[in-house]
């Protein structure tokens, strides 16, 4: 073969070579070109699917978002909105007042005697109640008020476009209605009323801070007069009220500077004159107000939340003054008063044991006196109250008798050892016989049921003898020592001298 020859064939398979190289080339390229688009076509759908789920989970957690949101507005024992939430609608609902002219109608509720429901039921039966209440609440008011649980049993209610008085006095009534049913606590029936309080905006103020103070001192009114009503806030309720609250800040104070003071009435043997006891009495004389009345005191003490302080104040204080008298003179006893609110309390019998221990006095040298109005109220707590002290040793006497509408079988039962005759049979026995007749029966029946008698009130040495001769045997009032400080009634550097 020639070279041009060998020269073709070397070119014949150099071209098939490539040839075979470029199909084999296009062979490979098609096939990646296949992978990508493969590829490309997963990534898409992994693109997709990772869009899907991003979105979807997106969605979830804006979901668990407003969940939570709306959950930190709700009050998790009832229901309704929370304090946090009724911030929110109010502040919006002054806002919108301010800029649109709208008004609306803030109510205050308290529920009346809740602590009593909680101590008799304890916490659980609390909750119940709660959960009941609130439920009448939603149920009496509108999808576009906001009613809310902002602690304990102080409830609130935004009415919107509410501020006619009639419109409003109607909604208070219905719901006072619906809270003279009772309701249903371990299957009793069990009385829960409502107290409230009204403010209106703008009518009365367009500032937050004042529309709940107005609020507020409405419903305190509402309290003060009775309970199981409903008062609108006025300018004169404003000026009373903070005078009461005033009042309350000075006690709260009194209470912690101790100075409050305790004075003793005598209580003596009519047949000699001799005293056989002593009754604590409280009293405070207010820096700018003088003298302040008992009852207003304790009055002020229950509506502000001090009335377990004040009370174990006296019991401590007027034991631990007497001290000295009670143990030179063994044959002495020391009368404290004992309120329906005391006999629910059940700390205070223990209190009242440890503090005579400490002060180291006899508890049979204490007599506490329970009027028949209190017993009423709690037959069961005065009971048990009574039971637990009397096996420590303390006495008991029935306080203004005759007044009351005590069950005679249900007074045997407890361990009096004491019947103090009201002083309103005192101040006609001198003229009335038939005062007399039943002041007669009144000391028959305590003497039938193995008790002491005393007659309160007495003024004028006739009336100490008229009650001698009907059968009296210890009498106490102005005519045997006003009140004072032990140190007027007891020579103070001789404590057993002279009881006469």
């Amino acid at each position: 073969m020639d070279d041009l020859e060998k020269t073709i064939e070397r070119l014949k398979r150099r071209i098939s070579r490539e040839r075979l190289a470029r199909a084999e080339a296009e062979e490979l390229l098609e096939q990646k070109s296949l992978e990508l688009y493969e590829l490309n076509q997963t990534l898409a759908g992994l693109n997709e699917q990772l869009e899907r789920q991003v979105a979807e989970r997106t969605e979830a957690l804006e979901a668990e978002r407003r969940l939570a949101l709306e959950l930190a507005e709700i009050d998790q024992l009832t229901g309704l909105k929370n304090r946090h939430s009724y911030k929110r609608a109010l502040e919006l609902a002054l806002t919108e007042a301010e800029h649109t002219g709208g008004q609306f109608a803030l109510l205050f509720i308290d529920l009346d005697n809740f602590k009593t429901l909680n101590d008799t039921y304890g916490h659980g039966g609390g909750d119940v109640v709660l959960q009941q209440v609130s439920r009448r609440l939603k149920a009496l008011t509108r999808e576009s008020d906001h009613v809310a649980r902002l602690g304990g049993d102080e409830f609130a209610i935004i009415a919107r476009g509410e501020t006619e008085q009639k419109v409003l006095e109607t909604l208070a009534q219905r719901i006072l209605e619906a809270f003279r049913e009772p309701v249903v606590v371990d299957h009793r029936k069990v009385d829960c009323g409502v107290s409230i309080g009204i403010a209106l905006c703008p009518f009365h103020t367009s500032s937050e801070h004042e529309l709940q103070r107005f609020a507020d001192l409405a419903l305190y009114a509402a309290k003060s007069r009775g309970r199981g009503r409903a008062v609108v806030f006025e300018r004169s309720i404003g000026n009373a009220q903070q005078m009461r609250m005033a009042l309350a800040d000075d006690l709260a104070a009194s209470l912690d500077a101790d100075d409050l003071d305790i004075h003793f009435q005598p209580i003596v043997d009519l047949k000699d004159g001799h005293r056989v006891g002593l009754e604590a009495l409280l009293r405070w004389k207010h820096q700018t107000r003088g003298w302040i009345e008992p009852m207003t005191i304790l009055e002020t003490a229950k509506e502000s939340g001090l009335f377990a302080k004040i009370t174990r104040k006296i019991i401590e204080n007027a034991i631990g003054r007497a001290r000295a008298y009670l143990r030179a003179n063994p044959q002495l006893w020391l009368s404290i008063n004992i309120a329906e609110q005391n006999l629910r309390d059940d700390q205070l019998a223990r209190f009242i044991v440890d503090t005579c221990a400490r002060l180291a006095v006899e508890p049979s040298q204490i007599k506490f006196e329970i009027t028949e109005q209190a017993l009423i109220m709690d037959i069961q707590a005065a009971r048990s109250f009574m039971t637990d002290l009397e096996k420590c040793g303390f006495r008991f006497a029935i306080d203004d008798f005759g007044i009351g509408y005590s069950n005679m079988l249900t007074l045997s039962r407890l361990p009096f050892h004491t019947l103090k005759i009201d002083r309103s049979f005192t101040h006609g026995v001198v003229e009335n016989r038939e005062t007399q007749t039943i002041t007669l029966a009144m000391i028959k029946l305590g003497h039938a049921l193995g008790l002491d008698v005393i007659i309160e009130g007495v003024e004028t040495m006739q009336q100490a003898q008229i009650m001698q001769m009907l059968g009296g045997h210890m009498a106490q009032g102005y005519l045997m020592g006003r009140p004072a400080a032990l140190d007027t009634l007891f020579n103070p550097d001789s404590p057993s001298a002279a009881l006469n």
